[in-house]
């Protein structure tokens, strides 16, 4: 099942037909993924050819709980559906009894606090310390919302808003906020954030092969940094021994491969630790078999 073309708002969305069935009350259901500028899917419902669209704590579509649109699907040739109208409603209306548009709020990161490690995990932390109050707060990361607050206006009391941020990949993010009330938008002055620690930390690569036999033990020793949570040893090239690890940052993390009878030789060992934002490899090692 596809959408024939939808109107002219709705061409940001991109919409696929997850499967089709009926609801307990024999009711023809469409279940849907939405994906919107890159934002994090969520997935609704059609019901006999309407569809209501509840975001609810989907970030980057508004408020928690808010109905930003409601199509009236149409019927279409088979295999697809047409969209005939959209109506899309935006977050409720701000209303306090401010005197002016907000005061300029700071913005600030807990980047590296915790260990420091720049490792993606941190919070972005918003303050505005005196003046007229913001009702509500839109938090940016690179020019897309992530995080949507209502607060409840109170000038010139102080006002904060804390953004929990969690596994960013190596790269520099730059965060903006609005804050907003019945009488204006105020910018807050931004921050930016360098993760350069994501991936696992570097590795030490050693062997015991002290007598020149063909049986040894190769280990690999993570000795501080961030934590990977999977590794794979190579020999000569080749992938020879994998597993997981269990990611406790900063802590040492250990990896082995045992060798039993290789026959005399020259073997180049390298390894691995894998997570979510990439792969650390170590310098190779060179192990020699005499006898």
């Amino acid at each position: 099942m596809t959408y024939s073309t939808p109107p002219p708002n709705l061409r940001s969305l991109e919409q696929r037909i997850r499967n089709l069935e009926p609801d307990e009350t024999g009711s023809l259901r469409h279940d849907l993924l939405l994906e919107r500028h890159g934002r994090e899917p969520g997935r609704v419902c059609a019901v006999d050819g309407v569809l209501t669209i509840d975001m609810t704590g989907m970030p980057g579509w508004g408020v928690p709980g808010e109905r930003i649109a409601e199509l009236s699907i149409g019927a279409a040739a088979a295999g697809t559906i047409r969209v005939d109208s959209i109506a899309v409603a935006g977050p409720p209306a701000v209303v306090d009894t401010e005197a002016a548009a907000p005061a300029v709020g700071v913005l600030s990161t807990t980047s590296g606090w915790q260990n420091g490690l720049a490792d993606g995990n941190y919070e972005v932390r918003l303050n505005l310390w005196w003046g007229a109050n913001a009702s509500r707060v839109k938090v940016y990361e690179n020019g897309v919302l992530i995080h949507t607050a209502e607060l409840a206006a109170a000038g010139p009391a102080a006002q904060s808003v804390t953004v929990p941020v969690q596994g960013r990949v190596d790269g520099t993010y730059a965060y903006t906020a609005q804050l907003i009330n019945s009488q204006g938008v105020t910018w807050a002055k931004p921050v930016s954030v360098t993760v350069k620690d994501a991936k696992p930390g570097k590795l030490a690569l050693s062997d015991d092969n002290r007598d020149g036999n063909g049986d040894y033990t190769v280990t690999a020793n993570l000795w501080w940094g961030t934590n990977a949570t999977a590794y794979t040893f190579f020999q000569d090239g080749e992938p020879v021994a994998e597993g997981e690890l269990t990611a406790a940052s900063p802590g040492a993390q250990r990896a082995t491969y045992t060798v039993t009878g290789m026959p005399v030789g020259t073997y180049e060992y390298t390894v691995e630790f894998r997570n979510h934002a990439g792969t650390t490899t170590s310098a190779p090692i060179t192990v020699k078999v005499k006898r």
